[in-house]
This record gives structure tokens, C-alpha cells and sequence, in this order.
């Protein structure tokens, strides 16, 4: 079950996220993409609250403030009564930013967020970008752990949620000093900890930090976040970092979502510096290959990359008796591999197992 779980959650990362994040990360809409769905975006105040006679339900006037996002028919609009009953007690806080969209003349609130200066701002800049990219990871990146709790938080997802080439391309504008505070800092959330690794290896200073990731690798409260560790040790001393990463992949006795951090760590190094660590990315791939827990991952990941340097290892690993999914992984493997080894390989098979290869043709399909 939790290699189920744990292959789910990387498959994601490789679909959209950063392979470092991914999780519940890659699930989740950030405010600038809510702002760029809504029709009206408002910064208001909420009051008059008013329960129904029956105690179920009731409505909330929101008052317009500063208008984020609107159009001609709505840019008059002062105020809407929201259908539901939002008390204000004691400290409750009244000052919210409320997402719109618009259905039979009416504005529905779709989404709302407690909101402060900050937020406002911050959404805002952010707004300018239509679409994510090295220019607004360079803007956000300033607004990581930003004393507005919702802004830092904001400022990360928009990470989370990048892909690999795009945070490798913004990291002259990344800061080294803050990153390495930020890491060691003791109040910052331990899921940001993988990402300002990475970005700490793309941008810091090999004779400073790479003793500080070899140190980090070994901290208890860091081992959740190995693979963004890994990744940036590799980027500050290429020699001592993939020793790190191939020692952790070729161990079985090791739990298996330690090595499945190094393989997330591998895919990211694949994505944003494939031609520089071709050779050490081929050679840790043949480690697992023939791997009973990895071999169905690594397989697909070289057929994906195009990277067809074990194609005759891959091939000779099936057997009538391999799992099914490997068996699969192989078909879909041989299917798109370009050698003349996998055209005799699929020959065979098909002869063998016809029905097994026409189901994998069908899911290479457009």
C-alpha cells in the first residue's frame, strides 16, 4: 500500500509540479490562478449579519473595498449580500478577499480568503503574470516566509506548483543568504524545507554550503525532505553528491521512500540539467533497472526522456513470470524505442502474449 501511495504521489510530480513538491501540492490553485477564473475579484469588509428566523443559515453584506478584478457591468457594484451567515465575534476578522463569478445577473462567491494590505499587494504583482514562468518565480520569490502568514504560503505554492526547468532558470534572482537562514530556521515548515534546498543548490556557494547539505542529510527533522537535499548537493559538488545519491538508490535494505527521494531527486537533475549529468543520470538509472521496487518507474522515466542506453538490460529483465505492470512498462518501453533489439523483442512478444501488446498499443493512442 505505501509504495501504491507513494508511486501515485510521483506520478503526479512528473505530470505538472515540481518533482520535489508534488503531493498534495500538485492538487492545490493558487490565488492568482482563482483571480484569473473569477469574474470579480473584491478586497471588502463583511458586516450586518443577519441568522434566519430559524437559526439555519442567513445572509452577510460585503461591503467593496479595493477592487482587484471586474468588468463593466459589476464596476459600479458596492456591495453584495452573501447568502450565508458570517457572525463577527469578538476578534473575528471582518476584512476578506472575495472571488466571484457571475450566474443569471447575480455575483456567487465562489471563493474567500481573510485578507490583509499584504495579501492585496501581493496578489496584485502576482496578477501581472497571465501564466507561471521564470519572471514570477522571480517576483514571489521575495515573498517567501513574508511575515503575512498567507503571503509566504502563496509565494510557495507558485513553486510548488512550477515546473523544473522554469525554478532552474530563475535562479540568478534567487538569494543565497535568505535561503540558507530560511533552511535552518527552526519556524519554517519542514515541507518548504526540500524546495529552498534546491534553490539554495542552484544558487550558493559550493565551499560554503555543500559541507551544510552533507550535515542537513543526517538531521532527523530534515528526512522528509531528502530528495530536494540530494538534488542541491549534487548542484554544489557534483563528486560527493551523486556518491550520496547512487549509495541511497542501489540500497534495498533501505525503507523505500528513502530511495523513492532519490529518484524524485534524479528526475529533477533529468529536467533542469539533463545534458550536464547525462552520463551519472544513465549510470544511477542502471542501478535499477532490474530493481523489483524500481524498475517499472525507471523504465518509464528513460522512455519518456528518450534515453534508450539500457534498452538491451530492460529487455532481457522480462519474463513470462514478471509482474504485470512491469511486463507493460517493458511492451510500452519497447513500443517507442527507436533500436532494432526492441523491434525483434516486440516480434516476439506479440507472438507470444498478443493480447497483453495490443492493450499496451491501445494506451500509447492519442
Amino acid at each position: 500500500m505505501l509504495r501504491s501511495m507513494a508511486v501515485v504521489l510521483l506520478a503526479a510530480q512528473v505530470a505538472s509540479a515540481c518533482s520535489i513538491c508534488g503531493g498534495s501540492f500538485a492538487t492545490r490553485t493558487t490565488l492568482r490562478e482563482k483571480l484569473a477564473q473569477s469574474v470579480v475579484v473584491v478586497e471588502g469588509t463583511l458586516k450586518n449579519a443577519k441568522p434566519n428566523a430559524d437559526d439555519l443559515g442567513g445572509t452577510t453584506e460585503f461591503h467593496f473595498g479595493t477592487t482587484l478584478k471586474t468588468t463593466d457591468k459589476w464596476k459600479d457594484t458596492k456591495l453584495v449580500v452573501l447568502p450565508k451567515y458570517y457572525p463577527t465575534i469578538g476578534s473575528t476578522p471582518t476584512r476578506y478577499l472575495i472571488f466571484f463569478e457571475s450566474t443569471d445577473d447575480k455575483l456567487l462567491m465562489i471563493h474567500g480568503v481573510e485578507s490583509t494590505a499584504a495579501l492585496a499587494g501581493y496578489l496584485q504583482a502576482s496578477a501581472k503574470f497571465a501564466k507561471p514562468g521564470p519572471q514570477l518565480l522571480a517576483q514571489v520569490f521575495t515573498q517567501l516566509e513574508h511575515s503575512d502568514a498567507t503571503v509566504g504560503s502563496e509565494a510557495f505554492l507558485e513553486f510548488a506548483l512550477a515546473n523544473d526547468a522554469d525554478i532552474a532558470a530563475a535562479k540568478k534572482q534567487y538569494d543565497p543568504k535568505k535561503l540558507r537562514a530560511w533552511i535552518t530556521a527552526k519556524d519554517t515548515p519542514v515541507e518548504r524545507v526540500g524546495v529552498y534546498a534546491i534553490l539554495l543548490g542552484l544558487c550558493g556557494d559550493a565551499d560554503t554550503d555543500a559541507p551544510a547539505f552533507r550535515k542537513w542529510m543526517t538531521e532527523e527533522r530534515f528526512s522528509t525532505q531528502l530528495s530536494g537535499l540530494i538534488a542541491g548537493w549534487i548542484s554544489l559538488d557534483a563528486k560527493a553528491g551523486w556518491a550520496n545519491l547512487n549509495s541511497i538508490l542501489s540500497d534495498a535494505k533501505l525503507p523505500f521512500t528513502q530511495r523513492l527521494s532519490a529518484l524524485s531527486a534524479l528526475r529533477f537533475l533529468q529536467a533542469t540539467a539533463g545534458p550536464a549529468h547525462r552520463a551519472d543520470i544513465v549510470h544511477a538509472c542502471g542501478q535499477m533497472v532490474t530493481d523489483a521496487e524500481f524498475a517499472d518507474l525507471i523504465i518509464d522515466d528513460l522512455r519518456r526522456w528518450a534515453w534508450w542506453d539500457h534498452t538491451e538490460k530492460i529487455l532481457a529483465s522480462y519474463t513470462t513470470t514478471s509482474p504485470k505492470i512491469l511486463k507493460r512498462t517493458i511492451i510500452r518501453y519497447a513500443l517507442q524505442c527507436p533500436e532494432k533489439p526492441a523491434a525483434i523483442f516486440i516480434a516476439k512478444v506479440r507472438a507470444a502474449e498478443p493480447e497483453l501488446v495490443k492493450k499496451v498499443e491501445d494506451t500509447l493512442k492519442p
